[in-house]
């Protein structure tokens, strides 16, 4: 093409050559001459051929469309859009799948419809349409990129979501069945298919390479059944937690093999085992530190960033660096990141906790679904090639000789699985070799095999290794994962227990209690009432799903099934009323029994613990104690947790304490070195001296002489140790004239304090003391240094005594430690409260779980024998507990102030942001003013958890005036303060006795105090007869027929029932405190008050009554079924009353 430059182009070009020469001269003045100048010619013909297609840009703007026509021609395919669309349609398909399964109740793994299907597919797009063979283009994508796909999200997923108590303990079987067990598993692989792959005609290390590949499992199929029959929690971890590690070892063992393979130089045994073990260290070793490295990382940034970013993020990029740039195990790493923060879940959101689980859930469902659809793919247009009768044989042969080869691994390794962790059965035994299954890892690796034109050129080894590959996976999945449901039926893993049955039937009662309670409500509802209701009851009715369970477990068994007691032949007639009686389980079914519900019973007590950190009431590190210590003794057969086993957390012990206590003793308001407050003197000649020496800023000023005193006391000490002190010099000179300074300073000090606190208030202080001997000692040092100068004294013991006497004056540094001793003192109090904090906090956690517990545990545990031990064990530990934070309450008020300040905080916000969420719900407020408003919320949240952990008491007049019935009318709190008064109890003083008439209202300031209460006839026959509730505090038993005890503190109030009711006293009231400090408020003026205070809206009457309401509807409504169902929002309707 001629081209035509004008004048300013040319002079464009000229100019951009030069430039781009003397810049290519300097750089390239290393190279030798001849390799420049070619350089040099390339690269300026490069320049000019850009610049001339600028100018032909301009001359012709047409040239840059074709360009792009060609581009887009070149570049941009239907393929890569079908390619695309397929990917999207394999996960509508894995949706229509699931459907169809669950719809037609189709007893069939998932994963095992979906590899048929990718089969089906792929033989149609080969043999019968071409034209959807470009729609299967995913599956011909590089394997590196399918493992860098899917591999981080279904490992993190698994790691993530496996319970990290369960994988802790279960470790050391974990590792033994993913280290020594693949070895085991590889080494027996690779001798069959030495030995009987004779067709191929593999060597050893080929066969290796190969039992590397295949002897990793993938028990997806398997693992989703085992959770869906409910088989121990144990089992699944342990084949969860080896097909996560195996994983890792097969890529570290595959690459070793490989590496070896396509190595020229032959190496010495040594050599090869030291390559050997640094790869494995730095591949094995450095993995797993890499991914706790991370996780931590991840937990640092998860409060701070949106979490489910952070954990998507956290697990590419781990697997990414550990694989890419470090050359460690990715799979290893991501491993020990999902494990490490699935222990520190506290440190996600609880509101987000629930979101992060079902986001890595669904992507898990989706990576499964692509992968295996991508595998039936795989097998079909890739594993099936050139085969022949033999490969086929092979094949069935390998099959089955893979399971027995893990059947001798597992069988092998059985002694040492039995002594670890959570010990083996035999039926595990066999679960877990028959859930061995393949997938994804095995076929990724073979088809990176398959695509290493190294492997690939001999068509015995590449070709063969994928399509066996491919045919173990195909196979697994077809007969293992189909048949793994029946073959847990017929070991009798699936066996439902008798907790199970009976944990089923509460719930299906109460949810017929609930159906009937909600039917009866909307019956009164005016919209509904000609609704057919007999239909409501039929449609809403709910059947037992384990009925047919029932039904089994009563055929005939013998009399020593655990089972025995559902038996009907397991009943006696009985001679007096003629009529069939359940026998009484035997000693070995009430364990079963127990052992059952004390399961359920751990579990609700950590669901408690999960609901109040939820609520935002109970701190991160106290939850993870908490739940921790359950999941201990979840392991304990027939064993529950004591008040001790936690009791260690708010038991002070350590350095900061046992040094807090000395100081307090030394320095505190009673100590040794407190300075006293020193009383004006009499003496008016003394009085200046007095205001000078007890101002702040005159010890300010000491503090600071003595500071600027022990530069030239630590010099000339440094002096003395390094040259002759024999002589006077100019240097010593400037020293003594120092001392001599200082001296004078602090005699000036010393006499100021004489006149100024007298002789007497002087000695009283020991810091005083340790100035007068410092001041001594400098004084002698003054007069010894004048004698040794006068007298050129040359005496080395004159010279020692010296030394001695001008490193005793270091001795008034101690001076500078005074000013900071409040500091010392604040902070290690600060650390004390600190653990004081969050040892009342697990307290007040382990309390409210138990409380908890005991409102429901009736409804869970049916048999009433088994109920009253487990309820018995929790009051008693609830006592014991109550008793300790009335200790800690007693001992460290501000330390109980400060949590319950934090759980009332909480729990206002927790009601203004479900307050501020019916608003939106109802249309009564945009969704930007709603945002504004629950970013506010949430940041006052956050800042709460900051709050300070020590908050000093009230005033006894601001505990008063906080009484419900008292707060916001200033009259009445005047009243009332005026005419109470303060009385004291000692340790076992009877308060009030139960029987005794009422004779005013107690409002305890300090202390502690023990209520008890015992049922007698009479009050047993009111409640019966006229439904009256007792004189009592207690209120957590609706029937108040059973012994109670309960603990109450600060700001309790003691007979509000009796002054409203005139009923004598049901409970006695005892002080458990040494000290028990209370307000009186008599009868006589409690009936004054009321009189006065009579107002028809808002009097105090109505005041006392509703005070009495709600503290009782709080603690029994929220038992009721119907009221947790319907009516969650009534206890703060009705605080909205006031």
């Amino acid at each position: 093409m001629s081209l035509k430059y004008n004048i300013p182009q040319c002079y464009i070009i000229f100019f951009a050559a030069v430039i781009f020469l003397v810049d290519k001269v300097h750089a390239g003045d290393d190279k030798p001459t001849a390799a420049r100048e070619g350089y040099e010619h390339d690269e300026l013909k490069e320049f000019v051929d850009f610049c001339e297609r600028q100018i032909e840009l301009r001359n012709d703007p047409e040239s840059i469309k074709r360009d792009c026509k060609r581009i887009h021609e070149k570049d941009f395919r239907d393929d890569d859009l079908r390619m695309l669309f397929s990917l999207f349609v394999i996960i509508l398909w894995g949706a229509l799948t699931r459907t169809l399964l669950r719809v037609l109740k189709l007893n069939i793994p998932y994963t095992v419809v979906l590899m048929f299907s990718g089969i089906v597919v792929g033989v149609i797009a080969r043999y019968y349409c071409p034209t959807w063979y470009t729609f299967t283009a995913i599956a011909r994508i590089k394997p590196e990129i399918i493992l860098f796909a899917f591999l981080p999200v279904l490992i993190f997923e698994t790691a993530f979501g496996i319970s990290s108590h369960v994988f802790i303990k279960a470790s050391m079987q974990i590792l033994i069945l993913a280290f020594p067990g693949m070895l085991i598993a590889t080494a027996l692989t690779a001798m069959l298919c030495y030995q009987f792959f004779s067709e191929y005609k593999w060597t050893f290390l080929q066969a290796c390479f190969y039992g590397s590949i295949i002897s990793a499992t993938d028990p997806v199929a398997v693992v989703g059944i085992l959770k869906e029959v409910g088989v121990s929690e144990s089992l699944s971890v342990i084949v969860d937690g080896e097909s996560l590690l195996n994983d890792g070892v097969a890529i570290l063992l595959f690459e070793i093999f490989q590496d070896r393979l396509k190595e020229d130089e032959e190496l010495s045994s040594g050599q090869l085992a030291g390559n050997v073990i640094i790869m494995f260290l730095r591949i094995a070793v450095g993995g797993p530190i890499f991914g706790y490295i991370a996780a931590k990382i991840a937990i640092f940034f998860l409060n701070r960033i949106v979490e489910i970013t952070i954990t998507l993020v956290s697990a590419y990029l781990t697997y990414y660096i550990a694989e890419d740039v470090l050359g460690v195990s990715g799979v290893c790493a991501v491993v020990l990141l999902g494990i490490t923060m699935s222990s520190e879940k506290t440190c996600i959101s609880p509101d987000i906790l629930e979101e992060v689980h079902e986001f890595w859930e669904m992507a898990a469902h989706l990576a499964n679904t692509v992968l295996f659809f991508v595998t039936g793919i795989v097998i079909s247009e890739r594993g099936s090639r050139d085969l022949t009768a033999v490969d086929v044989y092979y094949l069935i042969l390998f099959y089955f000789a893979l399971n027995f080869i893990r059947f001798l691994m597992l069988i092998v390794l059985s002694p040492l699985l039995s002594r670890c962790g959570y010990g083996i059965t035999w039926q595990n035994l066999i679960v877990m070799m028959w859930g061995g299954l393949r997938g994804g890892i095995g076929i990724c690796l073979s088809l990176q095999v398959y695509e290493d034109t190294f492997f690939c050129d001999d068509t015995k080894l590449g070709p063969k290794i994928l399509f066996h590959t491919a045919g173990i996976v195909l196979l697994t999945l077809l007969i293992n994962g189909t048949t793994t449901k029946k073959l847990l039926e017929l070991l009798g893993l699936t066996a439902i227990t008798p907790g199970q049955i009976e944990e089923m039937q509460l719930a299906v009662k109460h949810l017929g209690d609930t159906q009937k309670k909600g039917v009866a409500m909307l019956k009164h509802d005016r919209y509904l009432t000609d609704a057919n209701w007999d239909y409501v009851y039929t449609f809403t009715a709910m059947s037992d799903p384990y009925k047919d369970a029932i039904v089994k477990s009563r055929k005939p068994r013998p009399e020593t099934s655990i089972l025995s007691f559902h038996d009907d032949t397991q009943q006696h007639p009985c001679p007096q009323c003629n009529s069939l009686v359940e026998n009484e389980p035997s000693n070995e079914e009430y364990r079963v029994m127990t052992e059952e519900a004390r399961l359920r019973v751990l579990k609700a007590l950590k669901i408690s613990y999960w609901r109040q950190f939820e609520q935002g009431v109970l701190t991160e590190e106290a939850v993870k104690i908490l739940v921790a210590v359950s999941d201990s003794f979840t392991d304990v057969e027939l064993s529950m947790i004591h008040t001790k086993d936690i009791q260690k957390y708010w038991q002070v012990h350590g350095f900061a304490s046992m040094l807090r206590a000395k100081m307090i003793v030394q320095f505190g308001p009673s100590g040794k070195f407190l300075d006293k407050t020193h009383a004006k003197p009499a003496n008016k000649f003394r009085v200046p001296f007095w205001w000078i020496v007890s101002r702040n800023w005159f010890d300010a000023l000491m503090t600071v002489v003595v500071l600027l005193n022990m530069i030239p006391a630590i010099w000339e000490f440094v002096i003395d140790i390094s040259a002759d002190d024999s002589h006077c010099d100019a240097g010593r000179s400037v020293f003594f004239i120092l001392n001599v300074v200082f001296t004078c300073i602090y005699s000036i000090e010393f006499i100021f304090k004489i006149l100024g606190f007298g002789c007497k208030e002087y000695w009283l202080s020991k810091w005083n003391g340790i100035d007068f001997l410092v001041l001594l000692v400098g004084v002698l040092d003054f007069i010894l240094s004048l004698y040794r100068c006068s007298k050129k004294s040359k005496n080395s013991g004159f010279t020692k005594i010296l030394k001695g006497l001008r490193l005793f004056r270091i001795i008034r540094s101690v001076r500078l430690i005074k000013p900071l001793i409040p500091a010392i003192i604040i902070f290690l109090n600060g650390r004390v409260n600190r653990e004081m904090f969050f040892g009342y906090d697990v307290a007040v956690g382990y309390l409210t779980a138990i409380d908890d517990v005991l409102k429901y545990i009736n409804q869970m545990i049916e048999n009433a024998h088994v109920s009253k031990k487990l309820k018995g064990h929790l009051e008693r530990e609830r006592q014991e507990t109550l008793k300790e934070i009335g200790l800690i309450q007693r001992d460290h008020p501000g330390i109980a102030i400060a949590v319950k300040t934090r759980h009332a905080s909480r729990n206002a916000l927790n009601q203004m942001r479900n307050s501020l969420n019916d608003l939106r719900m109802d249309g009564l407020l945009d969704e930007k003013e709603n945002m504004l408003l629950t970013i506010e919320i949430e940041e006052r949240m956050k800042r709460l958890w900051s709050s300070p952990n020590y908050i000093a008491p009230s005033s006894p007049e601001v505990l008063l005036q906080n009484l419900s019935w008292v707060y916001g009318n200033n009259d009445l709190k005047d009243f009332v303060f005026s005419n109470a008064e303060i009385v004291t109890f000692s340790n076992g003083d009877i308060v009030a006795s139960a029987g005794d008439e009422p004779n005013g209202i107690y409002v305890i300031i300090s202390g502690m105090v023990r209520i008890t209460f015992v049922p007698t006839r009479a009050v047993m026959r009111d409640r019966v007869e006229y439904g009256s509730i007792p004189n009592v505090e207690i209120f957590r038993d609706f029937d108040f027929d059973k012994q109670a005890e309960d603990f109450f503190t600060s700001g309790t109030v003691i007979g509000e029932s009796g002054l409203l009711t005139r009923r004598p006293r049901s409970g006695t009231v005892i002080c458990e405190s040494d000290e028990l400090k209370a307000y009186y408020i008599p009868m006589s003026i409690m009936d004054q008050a009321m009189a006065k205070f009579n107002d028809p809206y808002d009097s105090l009457e109505a005041r006392l009554w509703r005070s009495c309401g709600i503290r009782r509807g709080s603690t029994f409504l929220p038992t009721t079924n119907f009221y947790q169902a319907t009516f969650p929002y009534l206890y703060f309707a009705i605080l909205n009353l006031n």
